[in-house]
């Protein structure tokens, strides 16, 4: 069972302006005891405190955590008639609270922004995976990303719906960069021509870092399933031990600086990568 912060709250009901704190009956100081009570009451009551309460943020946790305990501060310095000392506690717990309050409201307009971008992939993906399912019938070949897509999204909507957006929008890139790249397959047959320039040729390599990285990913997808087929599995993790042995490679290259190498390797586990998703029945070029 969840357990409420119960502060020490202070009333004015003291005679001669003195404070006296509910629950304790100690007189304690003058002029803090409105403002004490309006503190307590932005802690733990007020539409900021239930908005910090609300937040998933660790750090807001903590300030509204270090604002209580400020307060409870405040409440001793004035429990020992130093009024300045209390007041100014005060104002640190309101800083810290208010602090709070500020990170938890970005925090919720990043949240609402990175919402509204996975709603328009998913808007993407579905477009794609039309276009995709389009061409295959008019290549005469199985729509075979399609479950794969479609299981991709399901697990990055659960994602979401448990809070976590980073993995879930992950895996959502990941199907969206896969269907992109199927569809290029299909339209440009079995040559793809590059047609890239890059000024350098540390350029060029974290290029084709990048396209070793989706063909990765494509596998992934592709596999993810595909229990039944002990045979292709085999075959596929055959291809992909190759290419990681030349992805090892590469990566030694570049690190001494022959990026002209490291290309070359890359290229090659790149192209037994494309070999591994063919075995496992998508057409892709390379």
């Amino acid at each position: 069972m969840a357990r409420k912060h119960r502060l020490g709250v202070a009333d004015d009901r003291g005679g001669d302006g003195e404070v006296v704190f509910a629950g304790c009956g100690h007189a304690v100081g003058h002029g803090g005891g409105q403002r004490a009570r309006f503190i307590h009451k932005l802690l733990e009551e007020s539409s900021a405190a239930k908005q910090v309460e609300a937040s998933q943020n660790p750090q807001v946790k903590t300030l509204h955590e270090q604002a209580r305990k400020i307060y409870q501060k405040a409440l001793e310095f004035y429990r020992a008639g130093d009024t300045k000392a209390g007041n100014d506690a005060l104002q640190r717990a309101t800083d810290t609270m208010f602090k709070a309050v500020r990170l938890a409201k970005r925090r919720q307009v990043i949240a609402g922004g990175q919402r509204h971008d996975f709603k328009m992939r998913l808007k993407s993906i579905d477009a794609l995976l039309k276009a995709y399912e389009r061409i295959t019938k008019q290549k005469g070949v199985q729509a075979k990303l399609r479950h794969a897509a479609q299981a991709r999204v399901a697990k990055a909507q659960a994602l979401l719906k448990q809070g976590q957006m980073v993995k879930a929008r992950k895996i959502l890139d990941e199907a969206y960069v896969a269907i992109k790249v199927a569809i290029k397959g299909l339209r440009n047959g079995e040559t793809l021509v590059h047609s890239l320039h890059f000024a350098t040729k540390k350029d060029e390599y974290h290029y084709e870092v990048d396209r070793n990285n989706t063909h990765r990913m494509l596998i992934r997808m592709l596999m993810a399933d595909r229990t039944e087929d002990a045979f292709v599995r085999k075959r596929v993790q055959v291809l992909v031990d190759k290419a990681n042995a030349f992805r090892v490679t590469a990566e030694k290259q570049a690190a001494s600086g022959d990026y002209a190498g490291a290309i070359r390797s890359l290229e090659a586990s790149t192209h037994e990568l494309a070999r591994a998703i063919r075995s496992a029945g998508l057409f892709i070029p390379g």
